[in-house]
């Protein structure tokens, strides 16, 4: 069992090796494929048409996250 009390976490290393792994999975995205799935959002609104999120357990989470994203900004007073 760990001894909560008398452990050190070296925060300051943790936080510069997660913006580090951030910066590099960044610099990997496919912009491409990204910007493949941002016209057919798009489109979608342009065209008024649905588009359905869906996800199990946490990944379900994470699509209402998206989901709540997207409407973002679209909707106005009257």
């Amino acid at each position: 069992m760990t001894d909560k009390k008398n452990s050190q976490i070296d925060f300051e290393s943790y936080l510069s090796s997660y913006l580090l792994e951030t910066i590099r999975v960044s610099k990997n995205i496919d912009k491409v494929a990204v910007g493949k799935i941002l016209d057919a959002l798009f489109k979608a609104w342009r065209e008024e048409k649905n588009v359905f999120l869906a996800g199990n357990g946490g990944s379900a989470t994470i699509a209402m996250h998206f989901t709540t994203d997207l409407g973002k900004g679209t909707y106005s007073d009257g």
